[in-house]
């Protein structure tokens, strides 16, 4: 779920730091969310019960605005972003086993493109490029800095 909301003069969007006991992306910056599971009616649905489940939002907070383009990982991961404005009032309480942290990256600063930078490593013997996207302590980079690259180019083009 890739959440707006509003804090005096600005809008935010709402983003995790992952427990360093997951098995997956431990200590990775991530939007709430996971997988669709079988009772889930449709991918917004999914969203907005991870988002209950892992930072405390309940559906009547969220308003479904559209999505992002299908973002698929080189891990085999396809993430369907939902966007959504969320409304007050924001008390977020986080699943302990899952979110170690909740914080807010200003949109301001995600709609300025200069902030993304395109790195790479070595991996497997391969040279993978990705997008990150440094902010205050907190380094966002792979699928969720792709989505927020794909987010801030929209912005860019109006």
């Amino acid at each position: 779920l890739v959440s707006f909301l509003h804090r005096e003069d600005q809008p935010n969007l709402v983003l995790t730091r992952r427990t360093l006991s997951l098995s997956n992306h431990k200590g990775q910056i991530a939007f709430p969310g996971g997988k669709i599971d079988k009772e889930d009616l449709s991918p917004s649905h999914a969203a907005i019960r991870e988002a209950n489940e892992e930072i405390g939002i309940n559906q009547t907070q969220v308003k479904v605005l559209g999505k992002l383009p299908l973002y698929q990982t080189v891990t085999g991961y396809n993430i369907t972003p939902i966007v959504g404005e969320l409304f007050p009032p924001f008390i977020f309480k986080k699943a302990e086993d899952e979110v170690d942290e909740i914080f807010e990256l200003p949109v301001e600063f995600m709609m300025d493109v200069k902030n993304f930078k395109k790195e790479s490593i070595i991996y497997e013997g391969e040279r993978r490029e990705f997008w990150a996207l440094p902010f205050n302590d907190y380094y966002i980079w792979g699928a969720t800095a792709a989505i927020l690259r794909e987010l801030a180019g929209r912005f860019e083009k109006l």
